[in-house]
């Protein structure tokens, strides 16, 4: 069953100073999994009242045991371990910041291995997500810029490499176009679906082109087939 985000009392939208743009925003957009780049565009300028149905108590108590599981591994294979805020990165360039926290960094030697750990379903997004750290966290950590970073997406029922390759130049130009795609000063078009409506904490109140959750139209009487 889709649970529908509770309205709030409602507060007009506070304009930031300047884009504030987190990871987790952006690699829907970066993988295809969400074509409202309006939506992460009105994130990143603006402090809003949210939708929400999240339920942070019950994504804890999935979450934490497999990073605590993950990370217990990793150290007994030697690596050293960074945990969630050691880990936050905040990038900024002229009026646009991208701020990020990976899960667990593992190092070993020159070996860097950023990892995010993932109750649910996997998505085209979390490797999105995981390339934008491996993109971030050498400006950050200057020491890992001649080291090999990898990825590693932890699930409860297995894991996914993310190789040092796949940030290539490709995926470096559209990191690039993204976020001066949502953290410019024009917003984009908005793109309202139901499915990505549904799950977005954006109000109507905000946005008065959401989408409801609506049943499917169904046509017949048609000679399609």
């Amino acid at each position: 069953m889709i649970e529908v985000p509770v309205s709030l009392p409602h507060h007009a939208p506070r304009r930031r100073d300047g884009a504030y743009i987190w990871t987790t925003w952006l690699s829907p957009l970066l993988a295809g999994d969400a074509t409202c780049a309006w939506a992460v565009w009105f994130k990143a300028h603006y402090t809003y009242t949210k939708l929400s149905t999240f339920d942070a108590s019950a994504w804890q108590a999935e979450h934490q045991p497999l990073l605590l599981a993950t990370r217990n591994a990793l150290e007994a294979d030697d690596f050293t371990v960074l945990t969630e805020n050691q880990n936050k990165f905040v990038l900024r360039s002229g009026e646009i910041t991208l701020a990020g926290k990976p899960d667990l960094v593992a190092v070993r030697g020159s070996r860097i291995l950023v990892v995010d750990c993932k109750s649910g379903t996997a998505r085209p997004a979390h490797r999105a997500q995981i390339l934008t750290y491996m993109a971030a966290l050498p400006y950050t950590h200057p020491e890992w810029k001649e080291c090999e970073v990898e990825g590693l997406l932890q699930y409860r029922d297995g894991a996914a490499t993310v190789g040092a390759s796949e940030l290539n130049t490709t995926f470096r130009s559209l990191l690039h176009s993204t976020v001066h795609l949502v953290g410019g000063p024009e917003a984009p078009p908005r793109r309202p679906s139901i499915i990505e409506c549904r799950f977005c904490d954006i109000s109507h109140a905000d946005c008065p082109e959401r989408e409801e959750d609506l049943p499917d139209t169904v046509v017949s009487g048609h000679d399609l087939f």
